[in-house]
């Protein structure tokens, strides 16, 4: 019921009915009770918040605050309260944008965990079912099920004694529901690299990029698609 009153005030900024108006100040009510930024950022993704351009949100806080400053009178607990909403109101794109920042790069960060303890049923577990993935030698695999097969293969063989070291350089949303991810793969302990991969150095690192489109579905982020490409070693 919260999630539809403040959403209903959102579509309503232009004109909020008297209704609305009480309906939107109980939701910013219960939205202030958030004791701290990260318990506010999980309400505001349970709320959907995301969806709305900062500005949209500011116009619909104005709003209320004209509405609400005409009635009450500046003492008033509830002026005070729907003050201090304006001010979360504002910010809180940017808290649930750094809630799924958070959210994308744990993600990576277990993909990694999993890489170094050559668990392929944990490195695929976040593909979704349908997911497809590009390999450093231009190999599709599509599906969850192939993903995690191919890679089984490789840390039972020449990545079976590997350790990677993932740097994330980039995450960015397309949509409050879609993300891609920019990364650089640094891969050592390997007993050999595919046919035609050099190392990229001349102490045997293989760095690669790997672009991850991301989704989200059911509050958690997956991996819908990546693609794995190897940086060649400098011209001599």
């Amino acid at each position: 019921r919260v999630r539809n009153d403040i959403h209903v005030m959102l579509a309503e900024s232009e004109r909020p009915t008297t209704a609305c108006r009480g309906r939107a100040t109980a939701a910013l009510r219960l939205l202030l009770r958030a004791p701290d930024a990260e318990r506010l950022g999980v309400r505001v993704r349970r709320l959907g918040l995301h969806q709305y351009r900062r500005h949209e949100i500011a116009k619909c806080a104005r709003e209320l605050w004209r509405n609400l400053s005409g009635a009450l009178h500046m003492g008033s607990l509830v002026l005070r309260l729907a003050g201090v909403a304006i001010a979360f109101l504002t910010l809180l794109p940017l808290t649930a944008t750094a809630v799924e920042d958070d959210a994308v790069r744990s993600v990576l960060a277990e993909q990694t965990t999993a890489w170094n303890q050559h668990d392929a049923k944990a490195w695929a577990k976040d593909f979704t079912a349908d997911a497809d993935f590009i390999n450093i030698l231009g190999m599709l695999f599509q599906g969850r099920e192939e993903i995690e097969k191919r890679h089984a293969g490789l840390f039972g063989t020449i990545f079976k004694d590997s350790q990677l070291v993932v740097t994330v350089q980039k995450v960015r949303f397309l949509s409050p529901t879609s993300a891609v991810a920019e990364t650089v793969h640094e891969l050592r302990g390997y007993s050999r690299l595919p046919p035609g991969i050099p190392p990229t150095d001349s102490t045997g690192l293989l760095r690669t990029r790997m672009k991850y489109v991301f989704v989200q579905a059911a509050g958690k982020w997956l991996i819908v698609s990546a693609q794995n490409t190897a940086i060649s070693p400098p011209p001599q």
